[in-house]
């Protein structure tokens, strides 16, 4: 499977090298390809001809976009150039700089999209606070206090829980309370353990964590095959809904609530996540009739690198046997010729599309190939799995 692994890998670089960019999204297309053929290129000890340009663009895509989220705008932009700069050493601190000058604006924007319950890790003020690169650690500690501060404020662990953000009409929606690893709970509790890492506000990092997580050992489903539904509606009973995925549902919650087990040398609760990670090894592609791709965020991609994760936080071999079968349906849904590098992603309106995103696209299942082949994921701070 290696050496399939690795024509798959040329495959995706070389149509990713010939698509254009068309924007600065990290998550979206133009960030995602370059983070892809920057560490291609590392690895592979191929010549990445396009950098400057690549960069140059990006820079101006950057400055050009009205958005200053984490999926699409500034925030995820001002990541990748920081790993850019402090993990790979292909630009410098002055360059740094200039790029991200503007932090002082987004910091702002982050606590407006904070002040109308905008929480979103993707869209919103966490994504943004996550982005953001600042000259002093004085600045990022103010602001994540503060983001902090308001969190732990809807978050008591019991039925005052942060609720989801309507991106439609822009207005919280006061009675659903959505847990997932994308949008959800389980990104603020992702969110609590990187400000405690960071030691940033260390005693409110704490309890939102330990909030959330008692909020979501009342939130068990024991009648579905999933124990954590997509969200959580007041008044109503928990819904059987659930899905082996990156962006829902049990496999990346349980890592994230892995993770806190770990931290905090909460044996319970490590114990737990362990036994949800089992029972997600356990399936098979036909056991999920949601998934229809190899995409990282709902496809065999995103699964087969959770599994990863966590047999490198928590070696067993039901997770190593986990982890390879889902590479192995990522490598079997690669069509030579299709898509970009084989690969064409599902849509509910246009069918299998050729997409070069993060999250949806080609770039997240190189992504994924390339840390199996490589052992590098240090790659991952983008998608909440560090």
């Amino acid at each position: 499977m290696t050496e399939n692994i690795r024509q798959i890998l040329a495959h995706i670089n070389a149509d990713l090298d010939a698509h254009p960019l068309t924007g600065a999204a990290l998550i979206g297309d133009g960030g995602g390809m370059v983070l892809f053929k920057t560490l291609y290129a590392t690895h592979f000890n191929t010549e990445y001809e396009k950098f400057e340009q690549d960069i140059n663009d990006l820079v101006q895509y950057s400055f050009d976009s009205p958005s200053p989220n984490f999926c699409y705008g500034k925030a995820g932009v001002h990541w990748l150039f920081h790993f850019l700069c402090h993990r790979l050493d292909l630009i410098d601190e002055a360059q740094l700089a200039d790029i991200c000058i503007d932090h002082e604006a987004l910091a702002g924007l982050c606590l407006y999209e904070m002040a109308r319950g905008n929480y979103d890790a993707l869209f919103g003020a966490i994504g943004v606070a996550r982005g953001l690169v600042f000259p002093s650690v004085e600045g990022k500690e103010t602001l994540n206090e503060k983001i902090l501060t308001t969190l732990l404020a809807n978050n008591d662990g019991v039925s005052n829980m942060s609720c989801s953000f309507d991106f439609k009409t822009y207005v919280q929606e006061p009675d659903i309370v959505d847990l997932g690893l994308a949008h959800g709970l389980a990104s603020i509790l992702k969110y609590s353990l990187e400000c405690y890492t960071a030691n940033i506000a260390t005693d409110k990092a704490r309890m939102l964590a330990a909030n959330i997580v008692t909020f979501l050992k009342s939130q068990v489903n024991t009648a579905g095959k999933y124990t954590f539904g997509y969200e959580v509606v007041a008044g109503e009973p928990l819904k059987n809904g659930g899905r082996l995925a990156w962006c829902y549902s049990d496999l990346s919650t349980a890592y994230i609530l892995l993770q806190y087990g770990r931290l905090f040398h909460d044996e319970e609760i490590t114990n737990w996540a362990v036994t949800i990670i089992r029972q997600c090894s356990e399936m098979t592609a036909s056991d999920d009739t949601t998934l229809k791709d190899a995409c990282f965020c709902h496809g065999s991609a995103g699964i087969a690198y959770l599994f990863m994760k966590a047999n490198q936080i928590h070696p067993c071999t039901e997770f190593k046997n986990a982890a390879d079968y889902w590479i192995g349906q990522t490598v079997a849904a690669a069509v030579p010729g299709e898509g970009l590098g084989g690969y064409t992603m599902y849509t509910k309106e246009d069918g299998f599309i050729a997409k070069p995103s993060l999250l949806e696209g080609s770039t997240g299942v190189g992504l994924v190939l390339l840390s199996y082949l490589t052992g590098d994921y240090s790659w991952d701070y983008c998608v909440m799995l560090q």
